[in-house]
Protein backbone atom coordinates (compact mmCIF):
# COMPACT_ATOMS: atom_id res chain seq x y z
CA UNK A 1 0.00 0.00 0.00
CA UNK A 2 1.44 3.54 -0.93
CA UNK A 3 1.28 6.30 1.10
CA UNK A 4 -1.99 7.99 -0.55
CA UNK A 5 -3.98 4.78 -0.19
CA UNK A 6 -5.97 4.49 2.77
CA UNK A 7 -7.43 1.28 4.09
CA UNK A 8 -11.14 0.59 3.28
CA UNK A 9 -13.11 0.38 6.93
CA UNK A 10 -15.99 -1.01 5.54
CA UNK A 11 -13.75 -4.50 4.24
CA UNK A 12 -11.76 -4.60 7.42
CA UNK A 13 -14.71 -4.29 9.32
CA UNK A 14 -15.74 -7.47 6.96
CA UNK A 15 -12.49 -9.83 7.85
CA UNK A 16 -12.72 -9.35 11.34
CA UNK A 17 -16.31 -10.30 11.69
CA UNK A 18 -15.50 -13.61 9.59
CA UNK A 19 -15.33 -16.12 12.09
CA UNK A 20 -12.27 -18.64 12.91
CA UNK A 21 -12.79 -21.68 10.75
CA UNK A 22 -12.34 -25.12 12.54
CA UNK A 23 -9.02 -26.76 11.30
CA UNK A 24 -9.27 -30.14 9.26
CA UNK A 25 -8.64 -32.74 12.01
CA UNK A 26 -8.54 -35.79 9.76
CA UNK A 27 -6.52 -37.35 6.92
CA UNK A 28 -8.85 -38.95 5.26
CA UNK A 29 -12.15 -39.00 4.02
CA UNK A 30 -14.58 -42.05 2.98
CA UNK A 31 -17.37 -43.98 3.18
CA UNK A 32 -18.77 -47.20 4.50
CA UNK A 33 -22.46 -48.68 4.26
CA UNK A 34 -24.59 -48.61 7.49
CA UNK A 35 -27.59 -50.36 7.60
CA UNK A 36 -29.34 -49.12 4.09
CA UNK A 37 -27.16 -46.29 3.27
CA UNK A 38 -23.50 -45.04 2.78
CA UNK A 39 -21.91 -42.92 5.59
CA UNK A 40 -19.05 -40.80 5.10
CA UNK A 41 -16.16 -41.52 7.14
CA UNK A 42 -13.38 -39.54 8.53
CA UNK A 43 -10.36 -41.28 9.47
CA UNK A 44 -12.52 -44.34 9.59
CA UNK A 45 -15.25 -42.96 12.13
CA UNK A 46 -18.65 -41.59 11.36
CA UNK A 47 -19.31 -38.24 10.30
CA UNK A 48 -22.14 -36.21 11.88
CA UNK A 49 -24.51 -33.80 10.83
CA UNK A 50 -24.89 -30.20 12.72
CA UNK A 51 -27.62 -31.91 14.67
CA UNK A 52 -25.44 -34.59 15.18
CA UNK A 53 -27.58 -37.38 13.11
CA UNK A 54 -25.67 -40.01 11.18
CA UNK A 55 -24.21 -38.25 7.84
CA UNK A 56 -25.16 -40.78 5.59
CA UNK A 57 -27.15 -41.10 2.07
CA UNK A 58 -29.30 -43.53 0.03
CA UNK A 59 -26.92 -43.33 -3.11
CA UNK A 60 -23.66 -44.38 -3.31
CA UNK A 61 -22.71 -41.61 -5.42
CA UNK A 62 -23.88 -39.43 -3.91
CA UNK A 63 -21.62 -40.37 -0.49
CA UNK A 64 -18.94 -40.33 -2.23
CA UNK A 65 -19.45 -37.26 -3.62
CA UNK A 66 -19.95 -35.94 -0.36
CA UNK A 67 -16.77 -37.78 0.84
CA UNK A 68 -14.73 -36.31 -1.88
CA UNK A 69 -15.46 -32.79 -1.18
CA UNK A 70 -14.41 -33.37 2.21
CA UNK A 71 -11.71 -34.60 0.93
CA UNK A 72 -10.57 -31.64 -1.07
CA UNK A 73 -10.85 -29.14 1.92
CA UNK A 74 -7.48 -27.86 2.70
CA UNK A 75 -6.16 -26.72 6.11
CA UNK A 76 -9.30 -25.20 7.24
CA UNK A 77 -13.24 -26.93 7.38
CA UNK A 78 -15.00 -24.23 5.53
CA UNK A 79 -18.52 -24.92 4.72
CA UNK A 80 -18.57 -22.86 1.60
CA UNK A 81 -16.59 -25.41 0.37
CA UNK A 82 -18.80 -28.24 0.92
CA UNK A 83 -22.19 -27.50 -1.04
CA UNK A 84 -23.52 -31.24 -1.21
CA UNK A 85 -22.62 -31.47 2.44
CA UNK A 86 -24.83 -28.48 3.37
CA UNK A 87 -27.46 -29.82 1.11
CA UNK A 88 -27.67 -32.97 2.65
CA UNK A 89 -26.97 -31.47 6.49
CA UNK A 90 -30.64 -29.70 5.78
CA UNK A 91 -31.95 -32.18 4.65
CA UNK A 92 -31.43 -34.53 7.11
CA UNK A 93 -31.88 -32.10 10.11
CA UNK A 94 -34.46 -29.87 8.90
CA UNK A 95 -36.15 -32.22 6.72
CA UNK A 96 -36.26 -35.73 7.72
CA UNK A 97 -37.42 -34.83 10.55
CA UNK A 98 -40.92 -33.10 9.25
CA UNK A 99 -41.94 -34.50 6.00
CA UNK A 100 -45.51 -34.15 6.85
CA UNK A 101 -44.73 -29.83 7.19
CA UNK A 102 -42.63 -29.45 4.52
CA UNK A 103 -44.46 -31.66 2.42
CA UNK A 104 -47.28 -29.37 3.01
CA UNK A 105 -45.54 -26.28 2.24
CA UNK A 106 -43.98 -27.50 -1.07
CA UNK A 107 -48.10 -28.46 -1.77
CA UNK A 108 -48.38 -24.51 -0.97
CA UNK A 109 -45.86 -23.32 -3.13
CA UNK A 110 -46.79 -25.17 -6.09
CA UNK A 111 -50.30 -23.53 -5.69
CA UNK A 112 -48.60 -20.74 -6.95
CA UNK A 113 -45.93 -21.70 -9.53
CA UNK A 114 -46.57 -19.92 -12.84
CA UNK A 115 -45.25 -23.17 -14.22
CA UNK A 116 -48.67 -25.24 -13.25
CA UNK A 117 -51.11 -22.97 -15.07
CA UNK A 118 -53.39 -24.09 -18.07
CA UNK A 119 -53.74 -21.50 -20.47
CA UNK A 120 -56.33 -20.88 -23.13
CA UNK A 121 -54.09 -19.08 -25.65
CA UNK A 122 -51.81 -18.75 -27.59
CA UNK A 123 -52.59 -21.64 -29.38
CA UNK A 124 -48.87 -22.84 -29.36
CA UNK A 125 -48.70 -22.65 -25.12
CA UNK A 126 -51.94 -24.88 -24.93
CA UNK A 127 -50.53 -27.56 -27.08
CA UNK A 128 -47.70 -27.76 -24.94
Amino acid sequence: MSGSERPDPMRSAQQNMRPALPKRFFRQAGIAPHQDLFAVTLDGRTARTPGRALLAVASQPLAEALAAEWQALGEEIDPQRLPITRIVNAAIDGVASQMQAVAAEIITYAGTDLLCYRAGEPEELVRR
